[in-house]
């Protein structure tokens, strides 16, 4: 009987020593359980941070993009204007000079007028000078809109430059972010 109280004994101790390790896994095993969960959620945490900045970076590559052709399309109009403007003095310059250039064979012809005695030559100089008179006149006009012209581009000009300025700030704002 002692020997089998003394089984008993070290059957108890044996149970209440495997009980003991059972329970001290299972605690083990939930706070692990509880530490992986805890990972989780970390990681579902980064990984949502990511999908958050992917589309961000997507979206600001759409935007310089767009920005991009906005200040190609912007360029083009300043260059294009700029050799409107360009075209437009440089024919100001000729009817200015072809204005000159008529006024005083004008006064040349009219002091000749005055000045001639020949009643043939007379009279062919007084049918030119109403001829270079219209003349003078015409180029005046074309050189009046040529002026106006070439403000208006000039305006246009300046609005397009600071459109293209505007865009290129836009431009340089979103490269610093």
């Amino acid at each position: 009987m002692a020997k089998k109280s003394i089984q008993l004994g070290l059957f108890a101790a044996c149970a209440v020593v495997v009980l003991t390790v059972l329970g001290l896994a299972t605690a083990r095993a939930q706070s692990l359980g509880q530490t992986s969960g805890s990972q989780v959620d970390v990681l579902v945490s980064e990984v949502k941070l990511m999908r958050a900045a992917l589309q961000e970076m997507a979206q600001g590559q759409s935007q310089l993009h767009a920005l991009e052709i906005q200040i190609g399309t912007q360029q083009s109009r300043v260059t294009q204007i700029s050799a409107s403007l360009d075209s437009a003095n440089v024919q100001l310059s000729a009817v200015h000079v072809r204005a000159r250039e008529t006024a005083a064979e004008l006064a040349f012809d009219q002091a000749l007028v005055a000045r001639t005695p020949d009643p043939n030559q007379h009279a062919a100089l007084e049918q030119r000078i109403p001829v270079l008179k219209q003349l003078a006149n015409e180029l005046a006009g074309e050189e009046a809109q040529l002026r106006s012209r070439i403000s208006r581009l000039t305006a246009s000009l300046t609005a397009e430059e600071q459109r293209w300025q505007a865009l290129s700030n836009r431009l340089d704002g979103i490269v610093r972010k």
